[in-house]
């Protein structure tokens, strides 16, 4: 396993993600740091979507964001690894 080049805080937050493929619908964060976010959504994103990720629980302005990896946690849910520093 590739160690965090920072720390993450653990944040239970709703977010909204927006990609190309899949409109726009909510997820929830797990933790956040400046460089990544790592979230649980029911929607299928692969390794290297690009997305948008709005919370005005977290940020102030929707954040670019490249899916970097995915994990299933349980039959429809998966666990999504993204980056914000791409």
């Amino acid at each position: 396993m590739i160690p965090r080049r920072e720390e993450r805080d653990r944040m239970v937050r709703p977010v909204y993600i927006e990609g190309r493929q899949h409109g726009t619908y909510s997820a929830l964060s797990i933790d956040v740091s400046e460089c990544g976010l790592c979230l649980v959504t029911n929607v299928d994103i692969n390794p290297g979507d690009t997305l948008t990720v709005y919370s005005k629980h977290i940020w102030p302005e929707p954040r670019t964001a490249v899916a970097v990896w995915k994990t299933r946690v349980v039959s429809e849910s998966s666990r999504v690894g993204l980056s914000f520093c791409h």
